[in-house]
């Protein structure tokens, strides 16, 4: 009978210790598993935050683009925005403090003719009149001087300007 208890404990203790294996095969198991998933997860993250990074430098590549493409398509004009020169013009006129008359205007009939010719009558003292000759060649249309006539004047009036210029420009950065 006493070996037969020592049996039973025996096989007791091997079937515990086989439980224990198992569980602890489990456990190792779960883990591994759990292992596995976070390594999947890190790696979907990284290259999310790549897909990011990436979205953000090409956000900032097409602002730069896009900075560039109104610049270029600022330089050039159409019927549709003809009224823009005109508005340019004025500006320089202000900035060089002369009085600007547009006294004509005409648009090209044919491609050959070249852009939108204007006339213009500026009237001012010597230096503002030439600062105005001079910003015009740097406005962001590309302009041929056709003619610019500068003289002083020998009116007697009080508001009459010292000097006058006729000019005559055609705007070569057209679009037919």
């Amino acid at each position: 009978m006493l070996k037969s208890s020592y049996l039973k404990i025996g096989i007791l203790i091997i079937i515990g210790n086989i439980v224990i294996a198992i569980g602890w095969w489990w456990f190792f198991n779960v883990i591994n598993t759990e292992k596995d998933k976070i390594l999947t997860t890190r790696t979907e993250l990284e290259t999310v935050e790549n897909k990011i990074n990436n979205l953000k430098h090409l956000e900032s590549i097409l602002e730069g683009v896009s900075e560039e493409s109104l610049l270029v398509n600022n330089a050039f004009v159409d019927e549709k925005n003809i009224v823009s020169i005109i508005k340019k013009l004025e500006q320089v006129a202000d900035i060089s403090g002369v009085r600007l008359e547009v006294s004509g205007a005409s648009l090209p009939k044919e491609k050959k003719d070249g852009g939108p010719n204007f006339i213009l009558n500026v009237g001012g003292d010597f230096d503002e009149v030439y600062r105005f000759v001079t910003l015009l060649e740097k406005v962001s249309y590309q302009v041929l001087f056709d003619k610019i006539y500068i003289y002083k004047t020998d009116s007697k009036k009080e508001d009459a300007p010292p000097w006058q210029a006729q000019i005559e420009i055609r705007v070569l950065s057209y679009i037919f």
